[in-house]
Protein backbone atom coordinates (compact mmCIF):
# COMPACT_ATOMS: atom_id res chain seq x y z
CA UNK A 1 0.00 0.00 0.00
CA UNK A 2 1.35 3.66 -1.30
CA UNK A 3 0.60 6.36 1.16
CA UNK A 4 0.90 10.37 -0.01
CA UNK A 5 0.86 12.67 2.73
CA UNK A 6 0.42 16.45 2.21
CA UNK A 7 1.66 18.39 5.21
CA UNK A 8 1.76 22.26 6.59
CA UNK A 9 2.61 22.99 9.84
CA UNK A 10 -0.52 25.05 10.70
CA UNK A 11 -3.09 23.24 8.37
CA UNK A 12 -4.29 19.79 7.99
CA UNK A 13 -3.28 16.95 5.70
CA UNK A 14 -5.09 14.84 3.96
CA UNK A 15 -3.77 10.79 3.37
CA UNK A 16 -4.34 8.39 1.07
CA UNK A 17 -4.30 4.98 0.87
CA UNK A 18 -3.33 3.22 -2.67
CA UNK A 19 -3.34 -0.19 -4.03
CA UNK A 20 0.03 -0.30 -5.95
CA UNK A 21 -2.19 -0.52 -9.30
CA UNK A 22 -3.91 3.21 -8.11
CA UNK A 23 -0.60 4.69 -7.25
CA UNK A 24 0.42 3.91 -10.83
CA UNK A 25 -2.82 5.72 -12.41
CA UNK A 26 -2.76 8.66 -9.89
CA UNK A 27 0.95 8.60 -10.38
CA UNK A 28 0.05 8.66 -14.78
CA UNK A 29 -2.52 11.17 -14.10
CA UNK A 30 -0.59 13.92 -12.58
CA UNK A 31 1.92 13.21 -15.05
CA UNK A 32 -0.58 13.91 -18.25
CA UNK A 33 -1.88 16.82 -16.43
CA UNK A 34 1.88 18.63 -15.85
CA UNK A 35 2.76 17.36 -19.36
CA UNK A 36 -0.42 19.17 -20.61
CA UNK A 37 -0.28 22.34 -18.49
CA UNK A 38 3.76 22.48 -19.97
CA UNK A 39 2.53 22.56 -23.23
CA UNK A 40 3.10 18.77 -24.35
CA UNK A 41 -0.24 18.63 -26.01
CA UNK A 42 0.67 15.27 -28.31
CA UNK A 43 0.19 13.44 -25.42
CA UNK A 44 -3.30 13.76 -25.74
CA UNK A 45 -2.70 11.93 -29.01
CA UNK A 46 -1.13 9.28 -27.34
CA UNK A 47 -4.46 8.71 -25.17
CA UNK A 48 -6.52 8.85 -28.54
CA UNK A 49 -3.71 6.03 -29.87
CA UNK A 50 -4.75 3.94 -26.65
CA UNK A 51 -8.66 4.60 -27.00
CA UNK A 52 -8.44 3.59 -30.53
CA UNK A 53 -6.31 0.18 -29.92
CA UNK A 54 -8.57 -0.75 -26.64
CA UNK A 55 -11.69 -0.40 -29.34
CA UNK A 56 -13.65 2.62 -27.26
CA UNK A 57 -12.77 4.92 -30.19
CA UNK A 58 -13.27 3.81 -33.97
CA UNK A 59 -9.66 4.61 -35.73
CA UNK A 60 -11.23 6.32 -38.34
CA UNK A 61 -14.81 7.19 -40.45
CA UNK A 62 -13.66 8.65 -43.24
CA UNK A 63 -10.20 7.14 -43.98
CA UNK A 64 -8.62 9.76 -42.45
CA UNK A 65 -7.29 8.75 -38.80
CA UNK A 66 -8.59 10.47 -36.19
CA UNK A 67 -5.27 11.10 -34.38
CA UNK A 68 -3.90 12.75 -37.87
CA UNK A 69 -7.02 14.94 -37.77
CA UNK A 70 -6.20 16.03 -34.42
CA UNK A 71 -2.58 16.52 -34.01
CA UNK A 72 -2.82 18.69 -37.01
CA UNK A 73 -5.67 20.94 -35.16
CA UNK A 74 -3.59 21.34 -31.55
CA UNK A 75 -0.58 21.89 -34.14
CA UNK A 76 -2.36 25.29 -35.03
CA UNK A 77 -3.84 25.38 -31.60
CA UNK A 78 -0.53 25.39 -29.86
CA UNK A 79 1.39 28.07 -32.17
CA UNK A 80 -1.86 30.28 -32.04
CA UNK A 81 -2.33 29.73 -28.04
CA UNK A 82 0.67 29.12 -26.73
CA UNK A 83 3.42 31.06 -29.17
CA UNK A 84 4.90 27.22 -29.37
CA UNK A 85 6.38 25.42 -32.05
CA UNK A 86 5.42 22.11 -33.10
CA UNK A 87 7.56 19.93 -30.72
CA UNK A 88 8.40 22.52 -28.40
CA UNK A 89 6.78 23.04 -24.95
CA UNK A 90 7.94 25.30 -21.41
CA UNK A 91 9.67 23.54 -19.16
CA UNK A 92 8.31 22.81 -15.58
CA UNK A 93 10.25 25.88 -13.95
CA UNK A 94 8.85 28.38 -16.38
CA UNK A 95 7.40 31.81 -15.08
CA UNK A 96 4.86 31.04 -17.97
CA UNK A 97 3.77 27.14 -16.26
CA UNK A 98 0.98 28.01 -13.84
CA UNK A 99 1.21 26.88 -10.13
CA UNK A 100 -1.33 23.93 -10.09
CA UNK A 101 0.59 22.43 -12.90
CA UNK A 102 4.12 22.85 -10.85
CA UNK A 103 1.73 21.07 -7.67
CA UNK A 104 1.04 18.48 -9.49
CA UNK A 105 3.95 18.09 -10.78
CA UNK A 106 5.79 18.16 -7.54
CA UNK A 107 3.14 15.20 -6.43
CA UNK A 108 3.77 13.26 -8.99
CA UNK A 109 7.57 13.17 -8.29
CA UNK A 110 7.00 12.23 -4.94
CA UNK A 111 4.65 9.28 -5.44
CA UNK A 112 6.99 8.23 -8.50
CA UNK A 113 10.01 8.10 -6.38
CA UNK A 114 7.79 5.87 -3.63
CA UNK A 115 7.00 3.56 -6.85
CA UNK A 116 10.59 3.12 -7.89
CA UNK A 117 11.78 2.15 -4.52
CA UNK A 118 9.40 -0.41 -3.85
CA UNK A 119 9.59 -1.91 -7.52
CA UNK A 120 13.20 -1.48 -7.23
CA UNK A 121 13.41 0.49 -10.80
CA UNK A 122 17.15 0.94 -12.02
CA UNK A 123 18.84 3.19 -9.06
CA UNK A 124 19.51 6.25 -12.52
CA UNK A 125 15.85 5.82 -13.69
CA UNK A 126 13.93 9.55 -13.38
CA UNK A 127 11.80 7.67 -11.39
CA UNK A 128 14.15 8.25 -8.55
CA UNK A 129 14.92 11.94 -9.16
CA UNK A 130 14.40 14.24 -5.79
CA UNK A 131 11.41 16.49 -6.08
CA UNK A 132 12.59 20.43 -7.62
CA UNK A 133 9.44 22.08 -5.11
CA UNK A 134 8.32 24.08 -7.42
CA UNK A 135 5.19 24.34 -6.27
CA UNK A 136 4.16 26.87 -3.71
CA UNK A 137 2.42 23.98 -1.80
CA UNK A 138 4.61 22.12 0.98
CA UNK A 139 6.11 19.37 -0.89
CA UNK A 140 3.92 16.03 0.06
CA UNK A 141 5.68 13.09 1.87
CA UNK A 142 4.99 9.15 0.37
CA UNK A 143 6.14 6.12 1.87
CA UNK A 144 5.26 2.88 1.20
CA UNK A 145 3.92 0.30 3.65
CA UNK A 146 3.46 -3.50 3.75
CA UNK A 147 0.06 -4.99 4.66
Amino acid sequence: MTTLTQRKSDMSHYTLKLTPKQAHLVEKALDFYSRIGIGQWHELINVINEMMTNGSLPASTDGVRRDDRFERALRDAKMSHLGLARDSHFGISHPKVGDDIKVAYDVSVVLRRVIATVEEHQPYSVWHDKPLHLGTEPLAEGSYEKD
